[in-house]
């Protein structure tokens, strides 16, 4: 059963938790127990097996503009399951309940994140994501900025809001500035 909650009302204990999995998984991503920055508002997606921590993913939200047009985005971030509950399916359920999340959203105007290309068939059919070939994301404008461009991963999209679909052209194609601090990246 997949469970959720915002991860900003979420008790420390929860936190350190999921701060753990993570690091069990990535031994690099950094010692702190604050996973997610708080202005994301982050959405946690989390499922338990034998009272465990078996997997979770999260959903980040984002406000930006776009060649003078506001939108409200939302992203996949921390897509992982511990190791010993792989191939049970719940990484499949994690990713299509924070996707379902996201749809059913009535301020969100649409989803987009990035993967290593090898998972694209998993988030496609797990998430209903579609590979956005054309759309290069940059975590902010400073010239070092992470980019989906150098670092080899794909950029996968849906769009939610009638005004997103209005603007389909144009956030289908070029470069979509996150606006996040520098280091971050969806």
């Amino acid at each position: 059963m997949v469970l959720t909650e915002d991860y900003n009302a979420a008790s420390p204990a929860f936190r350190r938790e999921i701060a753990a999995m993570l690091r069990r998984i990535w031994p690099d991503c950094g010692g702190e127990d604050e996973v997610h920055d708080a202005r994301f508002r982050a959405q946690s997606f989390y499922c338990r097996m034998d009272g465990v921590l078996a997997g979770y993913v999260a959903v980040l939200r984002q406000d930006i503009v776009r060649d003078g047009v506001p939108f409200r985005l939302a992203g996949l971030s921390c897509v992982a399951t511990a190791p010993e509950f792989r191939r049970r399916g719940v990484g499949r359920r994690l990713v299509s309940a924070a996707s379902c999340w996201m749809a059913e959203q009535p301020e969100l105007d649409f989803g987009i994140f990035t993967c290593h290309p090898a998972l694209v068939p998993f988030y496609c059919g797990a998430g209903g994501w579609e590979v956005a070939p054309d759309v290069v994301l940059v975590g902010n404008s400073e010239p070092d900025a992470l980019s989906s461009s150098t670092l080899g991963v794909a950029v996968l999209m849906r769009l939610f809001s009638a005004g997103a679909w209005a603007c389909e052209a144009q956030l289908r194609y070029g470069v979509i500035n996150l606006g996040f601090p520098p280091g971050r990246f969806l």
